[in-house]
C-alpha cells in the first residue's frame, strides 16, 4: 500500500480544495450546458432524434471527465488519510510433507 501524503500536507489539501471546487463548478457548467441542449431540442422547429442525440453527446462527456476530476480532487483533499492499494504481495507456501 501506498501513503499519498503524511500527516502534515497542508499544501496538498488546499491544491484538493481548489480543484475540488474548480471541477464541482465545471459539473454544474456541464449540467447547464445538457438542460439547454434539451431546451433547445424542444423548440417548434423540427430535430430528428439523432441532432438531439448529437447535441447533448458532448456535455454528457464533459460531465463524466468532470465528474471524474472531482474524484481526483477529493483524492487529493483526504490525502492524509487516503491509502491507495498499488500492488500485491504474493507469498508462495512450501506444500507440507506428510509424516
Amino acid at each position: 500500500m501506498v501513503r499519498v501524503g503524511g500527516r502534515y500536507v497542508h499544501l496538498l489539501k488546499m491544491f484538493g480544495a481548489l480543484f475540488t471546487f474548480g471541477a464541482a463548478f465545471n459539473v454544474l457548467s456541464s449540467a447547464y450546458h445538457i438542460s439547454a441542449a434539451l431546451d433547445a431540442a424542444a423548440k417548434t422547429y423540427p430535430m430528428s432524434m439523432g441532432d438531439v442525440f448529437g447535441q447533448i453527446t458532448g456535455p454528457i462527456a464533459w460531465l463524466f471527465i468532470w465528474l471524474a476530476l472531482l474524484t481526483v480532487g477529493l483524492a487529493l483533499y483526504r490525502s492524509d488519510r487516503t491509502v491507495l492499494p498499488i500492488e500485491e504481495d504474493v507469498v508462495e507456501s512450501k506444500p507440507k510433507k506428510k509424516r
